[in-house]
């Protein structure tokens, strides 16, 4: 388990560190997800792109705005 306490810059933005973005493998321009749980706690994890439509996460890229899976695409496309 990893812990560190951060401060907010004046924007509301936090840092995550060298070696948390090491030990978690991510890299710049890499995507995250920031949730709130029911805790009501600040969750932030590794994008996984996922269909818009039937929330598949197999072979989905950005269609029209959306991430959209190759089955939706094609249903779209016809």
């Amino acid at each position: 388990m990893y812990n560190t306490e951060k401060t907010l810059t004046k924007t509301g933005g936090i840092t995550i560190t060298k070696d948390l973005r090491y030990l978690t493998g991510l890299k710049p321009h890499d995507r995250v997800d920031v949730k709130v749980n029911e805790n009501n706690e600040i969750v932030i994890k590794r994008h996984i792109p996922t269909c818009f439509f039937c929330a598949s996460v197999e072979d989905t890229k950005k269609f029209k705005g959306y991430e959209v899976c190759r089955s939706c695409r094609e249903k779209i496309k016809a």
